[in-house]
């Protein structure tokens, strides 16, 4: 009982810092100048996905435990090669739309 209630409190911990750096991201100058620049918030994003890991290293857990494992390294690379055409062709075609005006 304890631990699920640990696991839980964990998540929700993980997920307000996340939202946290998110939006103090979001509102720095850095973050205001990327927005003006590209019209989006990939550092917002890139600080999404690094808060999670940290947290698993910081806490020494084992990567491979939540599915972050690349084992069958050829099989992974061909994942990639197989799906980094369309979703760059996907990318370019997305970037060609200003959707603020």
């Amino acid at each position: 009982m304890w631990a699920k209630i640990k696991a839980v409190l964990e998540v929700l911990v993980v997920y307000a810092a996340t939202l946290f750096l998110m939006g103090c991201m979001v509102v720095s100058p850095l973050g205001r100048a990327e927005s003006e620049w590209s019209g989006r918030a990939f550092l917002a994003n890139a600080v999404e996905m690094a808060v999670p890991l940290v947290f698993l290293l910081l806490m020494r857990r084992r990567l491979s435990d939540f599915g972050l494992v690349v084992q069958p390294l050829r099989y992974h690379l061909k994942v990639v090669t197989t799906c980094i055409f369309p979703v760059a062709v996907a990318g370019i075609a997305n970037m060609r739309f200003d959707y603020r005006s």
